[in-house]
């Protein structure tokens, strides 16, 4: 899947480093703090497959770092019919959850219709959507977690989430060494 959840800040560090301004335009989505996420009930169930995920080493890919961890990511609405508006994930470094994409900001609903098939993102109650190849990616082969959590509105506007934590190990997974070409 193209989006990727970096297990570390160590790929903002390096982009930092390369005397690359980016100027943040007020515009931009952001991601919905630990806080808001915390006040959201529960209407959407989240799993991912594996729950400990293995490192591959990255192939070609200019958008991934050295090591990239594949695992499917399911959700389903369990309250009522759901579309949703945002996902994304956080990190875990220093003890702490760090927002963390790819791009610096929260995916969007197009985002999920698209990678989970799941047509104008709306989750029909009880049925699953998958994305079958979603990832991590690190510049080191190294343990860490990403909590990935999604938000879904209802027909009244009424907004839920769902969450959950992928493990990824620090170790390279001996059926898939490396990524496919």
């Amino acid at each position: 899947m193209r989006n990727a959840i970096a297990p570390v800040m160590l790929v903002c560090l390096l982009a930092l480093s390369s005397g690359t301004t980016r100027h943040v335009n007020a515009d931009e989505p952001k991601f919905t703090t630990l806080e808001e996420l915390d006040k959201l009930p529960t209407g959407l169930k989240v799993t991912h497959e594996p729950k400990v995920a293995l490192g591959t080493l990255s192939g070609k890919s200019e958008r991934r770092s050295k090591y990239t961890w594949w695992y499917k990511t399911t959700v389903t609405a369990t309250e009522s019919d759901l579309i949703i508006v945002e996902f994304g994930g956080f990190a875990w470094q220093d003890g702490k959850w760090v927002p963390s994409s790819i791009n610096g900001k929260p995916f969007t609903g197009e985002d999920f219709a698209e990678w989970y098939k799941c047509p104008k993102a709306v989750l029909k109650k009880g049925e699953a959507y998958s994305d079958p190849t979603n990832w991590s990616n690190a510049p080191e082969l190294m343990a860490g977690k990403t909590r990935w959590y999604f938000i879904g509105v209802d027909g009244k506007g009424k907004r839920f989430k769902g969450e959950a934590v992928i493990e990824l190990k620090g170790d390279i997974d001996p059926k898939l060494p490396k990524d496919p070409e």
